[in-house]
């Protein structure tokens, strides 16, 4: 083979493959996936090695969502928020690619099969599900709904389950309405589907049901309903849930029994899990690796470190990829105004600080990472942090032999 060919052969196997790669490394619901997990397992071009080198790559104004945070699929991002406007982009560019007004407050959007499906409210409860093209946002369906517009839609198992006031399913295809769950003056929170089960907190209560709307199990292993008065994370035939009461609990999915309990002091949203590992933020301005099997805490960083004036630190979700957990963290002051914010690269192993980027007075939550970029929604724009452009790697003669330099952004073994 010729030596322009034996290159281009190099440069393709080097450069291509990662972007493809990350082709299929999706995050097209709230949480990263079904189970919220909080981790995209497929991402392999941000590493360790190269976090240093993460800047901004584009930022677009758009404002919070309720939820905060895009979905990615198809090099596309489905980005909702509160002018109930939802916007879909191109991932690597930040450029619009179509902006359909739906209404009132617009929840993350859930893109599953070809399909968004997208869910608005408003203070009154008056909201309305969508079913859209992903291709040109076609309406496919709709039905009005009693949401505000906070929630997030669950998407899976043929059933798309939305959380307010109660539980409410309604069919993927026709939007026909299956079934509900709960009291009419109750409050339920997003729910998770793991092992063939929908896994909600509903007024202080963890429940399990079918597909179909059947109770498995219902579980209140606190004595305080604060505990489980939000979004559930699950994996590997567990439901993890923090809450209010400032614990971190493991619950069987297959009867509702308490595994283990971890004690963090404050308030926890939601967790990320991952190679054997959970990694949640407290409002305690502490983020934890603990052991999946366990509850042991392995590692603790403080988010807050060296903050002047000191106060309590955000506690949203935190994200995994490739060996990293991304941390959105802020200081919150007594008076619950936002005076500081960061988004945190953590070692997932040890909890050391690998990078650190400052977002100012705008608070923001879990970050979506797809593509070999983390994006992150504040509370006026949508930020994609990525690393520099590939650049070829430097080719020289060493003797007889060519000899290659790695391409900067890689992933490789060791730094």
């Amino acid at each position: 083979m010729r030596l322009p060919a034996l290159l281009a052969a190099f440069f393709g196997l080097v450069i291509v493959s990662p972007v493809a790669a990350s082709t299929v490394a999706a995050w097209p619901q709230v949480g990263g996936d079904a189970r919220h997990s909080g981790a995209n397992v497929l991402e392999r071009i941000v590493d360790s090695c190269n976090v240093q080198s993460l800047g901004v790559r584009w930022t677009v104004p758009i404002g919070r969502a309720p939820q905060g945070a895009p979905t990615f699929a198809d090099g596309r991002l489905y980005v909702g928020s509160n002018s109930g406007v939802l916007h879909v982009l191109d991932a690597a560019s930040g450029r619009t690619i179509w902006t359909k007004p739906l209404g009132g407050r617009l929840a993350t959007p859930v893109v599953e099969g070809g399909r968004i499906f997208a869910l608005t409210g408003d203070d009154n409860a008056s909201g309305v599900l969508y079913a859209l093209a992903a291709s040109d946002g076609r309406e496919l369906w709709r039905r009005s709904v009693n949401a505000n517009g906070h929630q997030s839609p669950l998407v899976g198992a043929g059933i798309v389950v939305i959380s307010s006031n109660r539980l409410y399913a309604f069919s993927m295809d026709t939007g026909q309405p299956l079934w509900s769950y709960g009291d009419e003056f109750g409050v339920a929170y997003e729910a998770a589907l793991i092992d063939g089960l929908v896994v909600a907190a509903d007024d202080g209560k963890l429940v399990a049901l079918t597909p179909g709307g059947a109770e498995v199990w219902s579980a209140q292993p606190s004595s305080g309903i604060l505990g489980y008065r939000l979004r559930v994370s699950a994996d590997r035939g567990v439901v993890y849930t923090g809450g209010f009461d400032g614990m971190l609990r493991a619950i069987d999915v297959r009867d509702g029994s308490t595994r283990w309990t971890a004690i963090t002091y404050g308030e926890v949203f939601a967790p990320a899990i991952a190679g054997g590992m959970v990694y949640a933020q407290a409002s305690t301005n502490y983020a934890f690796g603990l052991d999946q099997a366990s509850g042991a805490i392995r590692w603790s960083y403080d988010t807050a470190a060296g903050a002047v004036p000191p106060g309590q630190s955000s506690n949203f979700p935190p994200a995994y990829a490739n060996g990293l957990v991304f941390v959105p963290t802020g200081i919150v002051a007594p008076d619950r105004a936002s005076l500081e914010n960061f988004l945190l690269a953590l070692d997932a192993k040890t909890g050391a600080l690998r990078w650190k980027a400052a977002l100012g007075r705008e608070r923001a939550t879990q970050p979506t990472i797809a593509a070999g970029h983390i994006f992150i929604q504040t509370e006026t724009r949508l930020l994609a942090y990525g690393l520099p452009a590939p650049q070829l790697p430097a080719a020289r003669m060493v003797g007889s032999n060519w000899m290659f330099l790695p391409i900067a952004g890689l992933s490789r073994a060791g730094c």
